[in-house]
């Protein structure tokens, strides 16, 4: 089957009816020539295909599977599915906002809207379905449920010094780790200080498999702060500096400077 992409009033009137009828998304089945989607609104994307059997694959968090590890196996089974998506395409909400309503619903709502407060569901319902809700420039990476998921196996698919798996699980571990890398263009853009990042947390976990620095909990403690490290890794280069270092030495620099939060707060 070919990708399937919306027409923008069609994208308007779902947008309208998460903001006025958010109840009705539940059992709301999302077909063409529906009164949520006209048929001559739906077009589609001649050079992606994919199987929509791909969601019945997509596995959901429970006491066997973290979110992180549910996440990262959803990510690669949807980055390997939609053959012949390229970032150009991923970048347009018509398409993932057509996926999301005409194949992906079920999984949606059982992931991230099953249990929602009344007064939270709408709110919810723009986050996960559409790419807008807090800003185009997040929408595609933070937001959408499976828009999200293919953003973060393409940043995971250009790290070298691990597989595509383990890098991924490495990158959705933590959802702190995972907001703040995703969220800055500079570790985000630049294949060297992404592949970097995961290599310097993976080496601060065998040094403490609790992750203490990697935590949101760490801010006033002398294990340093995480976030610390990624702004003095923005000030201590720009891009140009980066584009032109390769991995182990950026693993390196940023390891240093890691280590010298940890000594700054000791002597504080």
């Amino acid at each position: 089957m070919q990708l399937p992409i919306l027409k923008r009033k069609a994208v308007d009137r779902l947008w309208h009816i998460a903001s006025n009828q958010p109840k009705s998304y539940a059992d709301r089945k999302f077909e063409p020539d529906g009164d949520a989607i006209k048929d001559d609104e739906l077009q589609a994307v001649s050079e992606v295909s994919f199987d929509p059997n791909l969601f019945q694959q997509l596995v959901l968090p429970g006491p066997e599977k973290s979110i992180g590890a549910s996440d990262a196996e959803n990510a690669l089974i949807l980055f390997q599915e939609l053959r012949g998506m390229s970032p150009k395409i991923a970048r347009d909400e018509r398409v993932w906002c057509a996926l999301s309503h005409l194949h992906g619903h079920e999984f949606i709502w059982r992931r991230h809207i099953a249990g929602t407060a009344d007064e939270k569901l709408s709110r919810t319902l723009h986050t996960r379905y559409f790419c807008r809700a807090n800003g185009k420039d997040r929408g595609f990476e933070r937001d959408n449920a499976l828009s999200r998921l293919w953003w973060w196996a393409f940043l995971s698919s250009r790290v070298e010094s691990l597989t595509h798996a383990e890098a991924l699980e490495t990158l959705l571990e933590s959802t702190d780790f995972r907001d703040a890398v995703v969220g800055r263009p500079s570790t985000s853009i630049i294949p060297q200080v992404f592949e970097a990042l995961l290599l310097i947390y993976r080496k601060e976990k065998g040094a403490d498999p609790n992750l203490a620095f990697f935590s949101r909990q760490s801010r006033d403690k002398t294990e340093g702060n995480y976030r610390q490290l990624l702004m003095l890794i923005n000030r201590h280069g720009g891009r140009t500096l980066y584009d032109t270092m390769e991995v182990d030495e950026l693993a390196e620099l940023f390891w240093s400077l890691r280590i010298k939060i940890t000594e700054n707060e000791a002597d504080s």
